[in-house]
């Protein structure tokens, strides 16, 4: 789990030319908050996977057509994105900015800061800021919209090139 947000970087750097890690710094400042977000949120993840591959959610979702499912996966995006943006207007709130989103904010577009933006950014997250911005938004819809599992692997994709690219 610590290695997939890296790997996924590394590939949209490549693929938008752009520099992977800019500097020592952002390097170990990234690389360790992807770490510790990592392991601190990895239980939840498995728990996340283990529910949408239960049987009986993957034979309700195999029955879905393909129009189906592009409705429910439009409606799966829609309502992540809802989701997202109350879960970041709450991290914004006074004491959640001030004890665990701000360090995300650390990085900066500006020459000469002492951590550089990048794509990697979108995930230096603190494991409360990863449950609040990343894993509930994720996570939430799939209660309300069944979709198979190659539909919500392919939001899964889709969501993490947007947070790269917005980064």
């Amino acid at each position: 789990m610590v290695l997939v947000p890296i790997v996924y970087s590394y590939v949209v750097s490549v693929v938008t030319h752009e520099r992977f890690l800019i500097d020592r710094p952002t390097a170990v400042a990234t690389m360790k908050r992807h770490t510790w977000s990592a392991v601190a949120t990895s239980p939840l993840m498995w728990g996340f996977f283990c529910w949408l591959l239960d049987p009986a959610r993957v034979a309700a979702a195999a029955e879905l057509s393909p129009g189906q499912c592009a409705v429910r996966w439009v409606l799966y995006l829609l309502s992540a994105d809802f989701f997202f943006y109350m879960g970041h207007r709450l991290l914004h709130t006074s004491y959640l900015y001030t004890h665990h989103h701000r360090a995300h904010h650390e990085f900066k577009t500006v020459t000469g800061t002492q951590l550089t933006m990048n794509s990697l950014v979108a995930n230096c997250l603190s494991p409360l800021d990863m449950v609040v911005e990343g894993l509930l938004p994720v996570m939430l819809p799939s209660v309300l919209i069944v979709l198979p599992f190659s539909w919500m692997y392919a939001y899964f994709l889709f969501h993490g090139l947007w947070l790269s690219i917005i980064h």
